[in-house]
């Protein structure tokens, strides 16, 4: 695969550069980049700060129903929503964005197919139209990774990418290999098409062996080191 023999190269010759290139923080900071001094960044799924703490944007808000240590999250000025992120969408969110639409997001949760869906749907309804979502969790390594929540869990957010790739085509998706699976979403739209609950349905019930059986082709898994040009609009070579 082509971005595998970028990953060898690159980590061979430039360990500490390509180390930097596998921090989701690292690609979160570039696309916040483009939209100035202006900025606005939302992370649902905060838990200790550890994330949001190393983002740079003019406005940050964190939603978090239980985070570690909420002080340290807020004293950089972050606003934090500590609530669930269905009850925030649904009560919070137009008034606090109406003005002021999101620029960049992360999506990292529950770990649970169906919920970081809801989450990136409701975030596309107050985003700009340019502007893009960033999806943790979407390359677990194993069987276990996606199933055991006693483990290093990274649940079934896998789900989410077959399940836009297959159903919201007017997306451009793709997954950078670093970071346990770093998923990105551009060309969002306040007017998307209705959700099918058998299509959730038909997805959540998938097996992890799709996943094992084909991880680029579900993913559209593609090399850190191509995020620059995908942030340049250029086409990533398959």
């Amino acid at each position: 695969m082509i971005h595998t023999a970028v990953k060898t190269f690159a980590s061979s010759w430039f360990p500490r550069a390509y180390e930097h290139e596998l921090a989701k923080e690292t690609h979160i900071n570039r696309a916040l980049r483009l939209f100035g001094a202006n900025s606005g960044y939302v992370e649902v799924g905060v838990r200790d700060g550890a994330c949001i703490r190393q983002i740079h944007a003019h406005r940050k808000y964190a939603i978090d129903p239980a985070p570690v240590a909420a002080e340290n999250i807020e004293s950089d000025g972050t606003r934090l929503f500590k609530m669930e992120s269905d009850t925030f969408f649904a009560g919070h969110a137009t008034q606090a964005f109406e003005s002021q639409p999101v620029h960049v997001a992360l999506v990292d949760g529950l770990h649970e197919f169906e919920q970081a869906l809801r989450d990136i749907l409701n975030l596309e309804r107050i985003m700009r139209p340019n502007g893009m979502i960033f999806v943790h969790d979407c390359n677990p390594p194993s069987r276990e990774h996606a199933e055991d929540p006693n483990g290093a869990w990274n649940g079934d957010v896998w789900k989410v990418v077959y399940y836009l790739r297959h159903y919201r085509q007017d997306l451009r998706l793709v997954t950078l290999d670093c970071d346990w699976g770093l998923g990105v979403i551009s060309r969002l739209s306040i007017s998307a098409p209705p959700v099918i609950a058998e299509s959730v349905a038909r997805v959540a019930a998938l097996d992890y062996n799709v996943l094992a059986a084909d991880r680029q082709g579900v993913l559209n898994l593609k090399s850190p080191l191509s995020f620059i040009p995908f942030l340049l609009g250029r086409r990533i070579a398959a």
